[in-house]
């Protein structure tokens, strides 16, 4: 392997990851604090991507491509956060008492919001035109600009959630909510706005992976399955509810992911990170970080 080889693979690493983080870290913020798993949590990815897709055709003749980019990026989570805070209000808060019914009922909804995206979009994937031609040479190494804009963005994204959750009171709250719900409570802080700020944020952060995805990969109703089995995978790596196992979890699997993908073995990636999941979880079965924001 040659020098230009191991840049590209450094290069593919955090391009991989920086994606995996931004999409696993919304699921485990959302199970960190609610304590539910979201299996919906894929399809508020696939309404990020259609979110970009119905900005460029209405907006595309009117506005150059990195403008109507950015305002999908905008648009498009404030939406689907929208949505999240509609879920929350509508179908996890009242079956809070009982997380495995919360399970289904987001398993049921993420097979009737595939359903209606492919009644409404249709099931032939949508591609978009190439927002950001071109490539950029590194150290010999060649990556496509388009890719460098999403993983830029994403690196974007997660130092402003890192900047929310330890500088501001709400951020704050959140942590202190998912840590000790009870203490928190007798410090005056709501779980229903919590919980609601929380289903919004971790929507929004679906939203926008899937905006930037979307970008670089076809859009379909099912864009979301292969996505959140690789989320969760990583949750349960790094942690239940750890935003910094997630991280943690997620730069691991991207090296191994642009590894094997090197190697030509691409339809081997799942299989893989499943049995290295097992692994994990026969000798550390809280994770590599436990279970805490």
């Amino acid at each position: 392997m040659t020098g230009a080889d191991l840049v590209q693979l450094l290069i593919n690493v955090v391009n991989l990851s920086s994606f995996y983080v931004l999409f696993a870290v919304g699921l485990a913020l959302v199970f960190g604090v609610m304590k539910v798993i979201n299996f919906a949590h894929g399809e508020l990815y696939m309404l990020g991507g259609y979110a970009v897709w119905v900005i460029m055709a209405v907006f595309g003749g009117r506005l150059s491509l990195p403008v109507v980019f950015i305002l999908a990026l905008v648009v498009g989570p404030l939406i689907v956060g929208g949505i999240g805070l509609l879920i929350e209000r509508g179908l996890f808060r009242p079956l809070r008492i009982n997380p495995f019914a919360g399970f289904m009922a987001a398993m049921g909804l993420s097979y009737i919001m595939q359903v209606l995206a492919a009644k409404i979009f249709g099931v032939v994937d949508k591609s978009l035109p190439t927002i950001f031609p071109g490539g950029i040479n590194i150290l010999g190494a060649v990556t496509p600009k388009q890719r460098f804009v999403v993983m830029i963005f994403s690196i974007i994204m997660m130092g402003g959630l890192w900047y929310f959750l330890m500088r501001t009171r709400l951020g704050r709250g959140v942590r202190a909510t998912s840590q000790n719900p009870e203490s928190a409570l007798l410090m005056g802080i709501s779980y229903n706005k919590i919980s609601a700020l929380t289903m919004g944020v971790g929507a929004a952060m679906a939203a926008i992976s899937g905006a930037l995805m979307g970008s670089v990969i076809n859009i379909g109703p099912f864009m979301g399955i292969e996505a959140i089995w690789k989320a969760f995978i990583i949750v349960i790596v790094g942690g239940m509810g750890s935003i910094g196992g997630a991280v943690l979890a997620a730069l691991l699997f991207g090296f191994l992911d642009s590894l094997i993908m090197s190697f030509g073995l691409h339809q081997f990636v799942i299989m893989i990170d499943a049995v290295i999941m097992l692994i994990v979880l026969a000798f550390l079965p809280q994770g590599l970080l436990g279970r805490e924001v």
